[in-house]
């Protein structure tokens, strides 16, 4: 009796996972947006519809079908490599069912008369999806060795982690709400409103606001103040964020590539500067941001600020990957800094109306129900809310805890509960205030996201504490053998002298060469 053997390099899996799950949201998705308005009833006017027309060669047409269908190749690779193996018959199934799951939608909509079927979309639809497979192949290949990769830099540099995450944190709150646009009238619209003169906007929304005011509508007059109060806090936000992430640099700068404070604060103003004007270029094609230089000016800001603080703070005892962690002084500041801006944010545009019926009517509508308003409002004005207010209170949250740790015989449980509260409490407070606002809403959808996103901040603040000490141990017990990568050796180079590099004379040599020969000398 011989047994079968499976020869393909992977065994076959049986059963539903996670990849399966994703496949079928991914199919979903196709379909949902393929087949809508759902209005399917032959040919129109009585005229026949041909099936896989020509349609028309449209750019953004183009470059969306492609991109639809690409995580829809990557997900049906996936799910075939479990049940065929690695090889290209996995490869080859996933295109196939791409192909004709694209083939069935083009068909519909040839039945529908809202819909145009072309041929063009099911071809850009096929080579989407095959784009996707050579994307879940090549991830199949890096995965391991990435995973690797993280693993030792996690053990030995966990400041090298902490790094690179903030920065793609920011890079993906800088796009949000991720509206990319491809349309080449919208990106010539995108382009001349690029603002390169600094506080342009404010002058823009502060002109806007005294014609408001002058034509005596009170409503109108607290949205423009609304606006321009707004951008003060977001230029904020963009401060505060890149000051972080030059403390970050230059703590890590200096640990582990022995980086003296000044020419750490150099290297982080000089890169740091370049990754802020690249993200404001990035921003042109995102619905809704643009770019403006003034973004670019408080990045700046921010830059010098935390070079300043992180070149002060390196030379205090732990400096290391444990210095990371701040003091509770230093952190129960900044906390406190978190909370003024979440007041002020809550009580914008600060224009009250303390008139009899007020708490009647607040209360009284749909949208103080839990996020009744975001079903009513447009779909990326609700997303940068949830996310901003989210990032806002797990901020504070974590700071928080950094600052006020545990209680003796207190359990973190408890600790976390408190925690949660405080931030329960400042938000309903606010929403208590938001009450004699005549331009804001008063929901309880703030203080559930309040909670929510305490508690996510004492999480992260526990586990990357834990990061940090477990990885700072690691470090200390073993060197680790594994090679720098060609940054890490370029940034080592910066930091120390080469032996054969040119160096300027001190001043005892330059004294001896100018000093006349003595006589008899050749």
């Amino acid at each position: 009796m011989t047994a079968n053997v499976n020869t393909s390099g992977a065994s076959p899996r049986r059963g539903l996972s996670f990849v399966d799950l994703a496949t079928l949201l991914v199919t979903a998705f196709v379909l949902q947006t393929g087949l809508l308005p759902y209005h399917i009833s032959g040919a129109a006017a009585g005229e026949p519809r041909p099936l896989f027309g020509t349609g028309s060669f449209s750019f953004p047409d183009i470059v969306s079908n492609l991109f639809l269908y690409v995580p829809v190749g990557a997900c049906f690779h996936w799910s075939w490599r479990r049940r065929l193996g690695r090889g290209a018959r996995a490869a080859a199934a996933a295109v196939v069912a791409a192909a004709v799951l694209s083939g069935v939608v083009e068909a519909v909509q040839a039945l529908a008369p809202p819909r145009v079927s072309s041929l063009v979309d099911l071809v850009c639809n096929v080579l989407g999806a095959s784009v996707g497979v050579l994307a879940a192949s090549g991830v199949a290949w890096l995965g391991p060795r990435l995973r690797e990769s993280f693993a030792w830099e996690a053990r030995h540099r966990p400041l090298a982690v902490v790094v690179k995450g903030y920065a793609v944190v920011l890079i993906i709150m800088a796009v949000m709400p991720f509206s990319f646009t491809l349309d080449r009238g919208l990106l010539r619209k995108a382009a001349k409103q690029v603002r390169l003169t600094p506080f342009a906007s404010l002058v823009e929304q502060s002109a806007l606001e005294d014609s408001l005011r002058r034509g005596g509508d009170p409503r109108a007059y607290s949205l423009a103040r609304w606006g321009r109060l707004r951008l003060w806090s977001r230029w904020a936000a963009e401060a505060a964020s890149f000051a972080v992430l030059a403390v970050l640099v230059s703590y890590w700068l200096q640990t582990e590539f022995g980086f003296a404070p000044p020419g750490a604060a150099a290297l982080v103003l000089w890169y740091g500067g370049l990754g802020a004007i690249a993200l404001s270029v990035f921003q042109i094609p995102v619905l809704g941001r643009g770019l403006d230089a003034t973004d670019a000016l408080f990045r700046f800001a921010g830059l010098a600020a935390g070079s300043a603080a992180g070149g002060r703070s390196s030379t205090a005892p732990g400096a290391g990957a444990i210095g990371i962690v701040l003091s509770r002084r230093t952190t129960a500041f900044l906390a406190s800094l978190v909370v003024l801006y979440i007041a002020y944010v809550g009580v914008l545009p600060a224009t009250f109306d303390t008139g009899a019926g007020r708490i009647t009517q607040a209360l009284g509508t749909s949208a103080f129900l839990p996020f009744f308003g975001y079903f009513t409002s447009r779909a990326d004005v609700m997303f940068i809310d949830v996310i901003e207010k989210l990032a806002a209170y797990a901020v504070f949250a974590a700071l928080l805890t950094a600052s006020a740790g545990p209680k003796r015989g207190e359990s973190w449980l408890a600790h976390r509960k408190a925690i949660v509260l405080v931030g329960v409490l400042l938000a309903g407070a606010l929403e208590c205030v938001q009450v004699f606002i005549p331009v804001r809403v008063v929901s309880l959808t703030d203080p559930i996201l309040a909670a929510c996103g305490c508690l996510m901040g004492t999480v992260l603040a526990d586990k990357s504490r834990a990061f940090l000490v477990a990885g700072s141990a690691a470090g200390e017990e073993t060197s680790g053998d594994r090679p720098w990568s060609a940054a890490d050796a370029a940034l080592s180079t910066l930091a120390e002298p080469r032996e054969d590099a040119p160096r300027e004379p001190s001043p005892a040599e330059d004294a001896a060469k100018s000093a006349p020969a003595p006589p008899g000398s050749p």
